[in-house]
């Protein structure tokens, strides 16, 4: 099945891709090829104002083709340690949040995942190739996915990991298989997964340029932001007023921004300005003495000590005083200046003390997923002072939520 829909093509030729159809990523709408990433794709190239032949396949052979130069990339996909041999991923454009779905308990899988797990999987999926890299043997291949309903409901496996929007298709799909009475699935939460397209290192390195542009394209392309669903964002703010909401009344805290702001008040823009530029230049360097006189401050020493024991849930701590300027950190902040930034217009630039959340935001180099949780401090007189941010890995706090 092929479906191409651009007719300038790049460097003469359209881009050949492969895909297989899983929903709500890939569909077929009246013989059409449909889907969100197939949305995002052609409106990526057509940003690009390039050609694109996209052939739909059994995900096997697609890799197959990838590999053997008969087609330039395919998607969409995790991050592969198999394919990122032959091929380079690009930016995340989609966002899965899988689920291990079972009919017992399924929160000491989540914990443990016993590697004797009686597991199911569609042949060649992403979770198929996550349960094999990560050690797990005893996985039941099927063609579709309909069929990993039938199976756990019917006792012969143990579990599937599944997308929670794929699983909703499925359950539409396939609610009349039960004859009305779908069985109810325990499920919880595993881990967030990046979908992108991968190209191959040939066609990469032909088109030194075409990663960039694709790249910068996805913005434009894919849709809102990645936000926190109602039950995370609550997970976060539970965890934030248990955890770090004290912070707010500190001693220490209040005395340091005391400080900031006396020496902050009266700053001309050029001078701020210019701590902001030393700032960056000493993060690119090696020789660091102002953010050094930071770090060594006793609040950054205990926001560090609060962020080691967290067992990886907070990514960074930092406090600025009520003009932005850094007071206080877990970890070196990009900027010294945080009073362009959205979290200070949201909480200090208000006055409002209400907790501002982040969507989520997406580290390739650490493939880690991440909100950032701000809230502005108010002093004795009713005065804001200052504002406190928080980094939460989102798939940490998923994980130890329960305990919230």
């Amino acid at each position: 099945m092929c479906f191409a829909f651009i007719q300038v093509a790049w460097a003469g030729k359209p881009v050949e891709l492969r895909t297989s159809l899983w929903p709500p990523y890939q569909v077929m709408l009246k013989g059409e090829l449909s889907g969100v990433a197939m949305t995002a794709v052609k409106c990526i190239f057509e940003g690009l104002d390039e050609g694109v032949n996209v052939k739909v396949m059994p995900w096997g052979r697609a890799i197959s083709d990838m590999k053997s130069r008969q087609a330039d990339g395919l998607f969409t996909s995790i991050y592969s340690e198999e394919l990122s041999s032959n091929a380079v991923m690009s930016s995340p454009f989609a966002l899965e949040k899988w689920y291990v779905y079972s009919m017992g308990n399924v929160g000491s899988l989540a914990e443990g995942l016993p590697l004797d797990t009686r597991f199911a999987a569609v042949r060649s999926s992403s979770q198929f190739q996550w349960l094999r890299s990560n050690g797990f043997n005893n996985i039941e291949e099927v063609n579709e996915g309909g069929q990993l309903l039938l199976l756990l409901a019917s006792g012969r496996i143990d579990a599937f990991i599944a997308d929670d929007r794929y699983y909703n298709e499925l359950e539409k799909g396939h609610y009349s298989a039960f004859r009305g009475s779908l069985p109810t699935f325990n499920r919880r939460f595993l881990r967030y997964t990046p979908l992108g397209v991968y190209f191959t290192n040939t066609f990469v390195d032909e088109y030194p340029e075409f990663m960039e542009k694709f790249n910068n394209q996805i913005t434009e392309c894919a849709g809102t932001p990645i936000a926190l669903s109602a039950l995370e964002e609550k997970t976060i703010r539970r965890i934030f007023e248990r955890r770090l909401r004290p912070l707010l009344s500190n001693r220490e805290v209040f005395r340091a921004l005391t400080q900031q702001n006396r020496m902050s008040a009266g700053l001309a823009p050029s001078v701020k300005n210019k701590l902001d530029e030393t700032w960056r230049r000493e993060r690119a360097g090696e020789d660091q003495p102002f953010i050094d006189d930071l770090l060594a401050r006793q609040v950054s020493v205990m926001f560090k000590a609060i962020q080691d024991t967290s067992d990886g849930l907070f990514t960074e701590i930092f406090l600025v005083d009520r003009y932005g300027l850094n007071t206080a950190q877990s970890v070196v902040t990009t900027d010294y200046d945080q009073s362009d930034e959205q979290a200070y217009a949201e909480t200090i630039a208000k006055t409002s003390e209400r907790l501002f959340i982040s969507d989520i935001q997406f580290d390739a180099s650490s493939m880690k997923f991440h909100v950032q949780v701000s809230v502005a401090i108010k002093g004795e007189v009713d005065r804001y002072v200052g504002m406190l941010t928080v980094g939460i890995d989102v798939e940490e706090a998923l994980r130890q939520g329960s305990g919230y």
